[in-house]
């Protein structure tokens, strides 16, 4: 984490969300994930990776719920 994870920029979309016309929608949750960082192992390839953690489920569900906050319907993945 700590990219785009914090409250403010998450209220911020929420808003920015909120505030588009038409039906309502779901966001898709697309937590960081370091799956690349073993295809570049594998590969040979040099990694320069910054290193985040990843999101814990407590984490998404509190984003969801900011979320649901604004009327909007979040889950996580695709």
């Amino acid at each position: 984490g700590g990219v785009n994870d914090h409250e403010e920029n998450i209220r911020q979309t929420a808003m920015f969300i909120a505030s588009l016309p038409g039906a309502p929608v779901t966001v898709h949750l697309l937590p960081y994930h370091a799956i690349a960082q073993h295809k570049y192992a594998k590969l040979g390839k040099p990694d320069d990776f910054v290193q985040m953690e990843e999101p814990g489920r407590e984490m998404l569900e509190t984003v969801i719920g900011w979320f649901g906050e604004y009327g909007i319907h979040a889950q996580t993945g695709g």
